[in-house]
């Protein structure tokens, strides 16, 4: 069970990240042209993808701890809450990673939330969605299954 939550976790930040740097790609690609650059954005992609497996990955593992717990022990085995929740976590992890680095929490305000709407999509949202169907299709639709150990 803890091989396939940790095999699950894993594999849904590698999909977030992938989003993260395929988000970066497009909007490279649109703003320079996919024509002369396409070398610069699959090196990019791959760059950012790598990177931000890990960042993604450390800054969400706390908020993610206490619901893939919950998720266990009451056998949530729902899609939307694995969706809604790894947004939620999302939205944690990036205010955790924000503040580690002396900044202060972006979405602090109604305000700041208008203002940073947009990389509150590419960043959190998106990545959060894709992260999500990956842990729910490895781990969650099955969770609190003690009868296979792995799978």
């Amino acid at each position: 069970m803890l091989a396939r939550i940790s095999f699950g976790y894993v594999l849904g930040t590698v999909a977030a990240a992938l989003v993260v740097g395929l988000n970066l790609a497009l909007m490279k690609a649109l703003a320079q042209g996919l024509r002369d650059n396409a070398s610069d954005i699959a090196s990019m992609l791959l760059f950012v993808a790598i990177y931000a497996t890990l960042f993604i990955g450390a800054a969400a593992l706390l908020p993610s701890v206490p619901l893939i717990v919950y998720a266990e022990r009451n056998r949530l085995r729902s899609l939307r809450f694995y969706l809604a929740a790894s947004v939620g976590a999302g939205i944690v992890g990036f205010e955790l990673l924000a503040v580690g680095f002396g900044e202060f929490p972006i979405f602090s305000s109604l305000k700041a939330l208008e203002a940073h709407a947009v990389q509150l999509l590419i960043f959190v949202v998106l990545p959060g969605l894709a992260a999500g169907w990956v842990y729910w299709g490895i781990a969650g639709r099955e969770a609190g299954d003690t009868s296979r150990p792995f799978w």
